[in-house]
């Protein structure tokens, strides 16, 4: 059986992501519940995917496969709030708040007012919304390399997503932004960039998805993706990333806790995952 006849791992991690929560789905709601039947019909869909483009031959297959792997991950994500109301899942903005404290007395979101401007509202915005352009902006490029280095972009990628999404459901919280609004004693102001990047929170979010921070989280498993494949790249972008950590604290959005528990799994994933792409091909200097 050849490598690409297998289904590869990160197909398998979004396959039990999707049956976990299914299965949780029925417990919870039952067969015929309609968040269920999404979660089960899609899953199955997916899988039905994976199954028939595994047997395919050519490169364009396997960069297919790719695609519907991050569709998966995109549906998954839209859909984790709808999950977490089905599963009647207590929110913990609470205890994450509690953590913060414990840590650092006061959560480093409330700090930051004290330095909040219009400016620099207005660039930890953009450095908010860079994760997207990011992010797609990798996709895009190496759809189009040799379809050896598209297997380890989406083994390496869609594997951390696949270990990070379960935290909406394992620790359900809105961020302190949502949660503690009487926390703040004046609103960030900023100009077409905070506005945009609003916008795209409200009408983007699961709302469920402070823990862990995919933003922190998948930023990083692109720049150890990069400092291998793409070293330029990641020599452009780690500093402006670094903006990015730094937003996801001043804009509200997170605890620091949220930003721990991203740093632990994506070391973890260095750990499980890491080595079995590197171990393919040196680091392209």
């Amino acid at each position: 059986m050849t490598e690409s006849s297998r289904l590869h791992r990160y197909e398998w991690l979004l396959l039990t992501l999707g049956f976990g929560t299914s299965t949780a789905l029925v417990l919870r709601s039952g067969w015929l519940d309609r968040v269920t039947l999404h979660s089960l019909g899609v899953t199955v869909a997916f899988l039905i995917a994976c199954w028939i483009l595994r047997t395919l031959k050519g490169d364009r297959i396997q960069k297919v496969r790719f695609l519907i792997g991050y569709f998966f991950v995109l549906w998954y994500y839209l859909s984790a709030g709808s999950f977490v109301v089905a599963l009647q899942l207590p929110v913990r903005d609470a205890q994450l708040l509690a953590i913060d404290e414990a840590i650092c007395v006061v959560t480093p979101a409330i700090r930051f007012q004290s330095v909040q401007s219009y400016w620099l509202t207005e660039l930890m915005s953009g450095c908010y919304l860079s994760y997207l352009v990011y992010l797609h902006a990798a996709m895009f490029y190496v759809v189009f390399a040799s379809v050896d280095k598209v297997g380890r972009f989406a083994n390496w990628i869609l594997s951390v997503f696949a270990i990070g999404l379960p935290g909406y459901l394992l620790v359900p919280a809105i961020g302190p932004l949502f949660a503690y609004p009487e926390l703040f004693e004046m609103p960030l102001v900023g100009g077409p960039i905070t506005s945009f990047n609003s916008w795209v929170v409200h009408r983007g979010s699961t709302r469920f998805d402070a823990f862990p921070s995919l933003h922190v989280l998948i930023t990083g498993a692109l720049l150890v993706f990069d400092y291998g494949q793409y070293p330029r790249r990641f020599a452009w972008l780690v500093v402006p990333s670094l903006g990015l950590f730094v937003s996801t604290i001043y804009l509200r959005y997170h605890y620091l806790v949220d930003l721990l528990a991203s740093i632990v799994l994506l070391i973890l994933a260095l750990v499980l995952f890491r080595h079995r792409e590197t171990s393919h091909a040196l680091p392209h200097r």
